[in-house]
C-alpha cells in the first residue's frame, strides 16, 4: 500500500510495506534514481494486524502529515479447493484484502473529504466481477473491494475525493507463487482444471458467465442483465 501528498520541497511519497524492509530499501533506492526531487518515507507494517496497522497509520501522520491519494495496493491469495483450505492463510488473506483497505480508508479519507480533495485507488481483480474454483475467500475478497469502490464512490460524490479501481487479469508476477500455484501463470495455463473436481463449475442461478466485453448488442441475450 502507498500514500502520498506534495510539499514545497517536491512530491512526497509513504510506503506501507507487508514484506521485509531489504525490499523498502530497494524500492526507496530504484524511485530516487528515477525521480531525484521525491521525498521517499517507508515503514514495514503487518497488514494483516489490526494493531499494527494502527501503530503505522500513527508514524505515518508523524511522518508524512496529511494524505492526499490512498492506493490500497497490498494483497494476498491462497489457492486451493474450500475443503482444503488451510484457515490461517485465508484468515490472514482476508485480514489483508478486506479488513486492512477498510480501516486504512476509514481511518484516511475523512480528513480528505474536510479539505475537499484527495482519491482512493484500489486495485481490485478481475476475480472480484466473477467466481473462480479454488479461490472461493479470494473471490470473495475481491468481491467486497469491488462492492467496496462502488458504495465509497457514491458515498463521496460531489466531496472533491476521487474513487477509483482498477480490475486487472492474470499479472505474471510472485503473487501466483506466493498464492499456492506453483509455476505460476504459465503453470497455470498449461493445467487449468488442476484445482477443480468438475470439467466445469456450476453456474449460479441468475448469473450471466461472458467471456468477452458486453456491448449494447449483448444485453438481449442475458435476462440477468436485463434483470439488473
Amino acid at each position: 500500500m502507498s500514500r502520498g501528498r506534495s510539499s514545497r520541497r517536491g512530491p512526497r511519497c509513504l510506503f506501507f510495506w507487508p514484506g521485509g524492509a531489504g525490499r523498502l530499501e530497494e524500492l526507496r533506492a530504484s524511485l530516487l534514481a528515477r525521480h531525484p526531487r521525491l521525498q521517499v518515507l517507508t515503514l514495514s507494517v503487518d497488514l494483516s494486524d489490526q494493531n499494527d496497522v494502527e501503530r503505522a497509520l500513527a508514524e505515518a501522520g508523524e511522518q508524512a502529515g496529511a494524505v492526499d491519494v490512498l492506493v490500497n495496493n497490498a494483497g494476498v491469495g491462497d489457492q486451493a479447493l474450500a475443503d482444503q483450505a488451510d484457515w490461517t492463510r485465508v484468515r490472514n488473506m482476508l485480514r489483508t484484502n478486506v479488513l486492512a483497505v477498510a480501516q486504512l480508508t476509514t481511518a484516511l479519507v475523512s480528513a480528505m473529504v474536510k479539505r475537499g480533495r484527495g482519491g482512493v485507488l484500489n486495485m481490485g481483480s478481475g476475480a472480484g466481477l466473477t467466481v473462480m474454483p479454488a479461490a472461493a475467500a479470494y473471490s470473495a475478497s475481491k468481491h467486497f473491494m469491488n462492492g467496496f469502490s462502488e458504495a465509497l464512490r457514491a458515498d463521496l460524490t460531489a466531496t472533491g475525493v476521487v474513487v477509483t479501481q482498477v480490475c486487472p487479469g492474470p499479472v505474471d508476477s510472485e503473487f501466483d507463487q506466493i498464492a499456492g500455484s506453483a509455476g505460476g501463470i504459465a503453470a497455470g495455463a498449461a493445467n487449468p482444471r488442476r484445482f477443480t473436481r468438475r470439467p466445469k463449475a456450476p453456474r449460479l442461478p441468475g448469473t450471466a458467465w461472458i467471456n468477452k466485453p458486453v456491448t449494447d448488442s449483448d444485453i438481449t441475450q442475458y435476462p440477468s442483465l436485463n434483470a439488473a
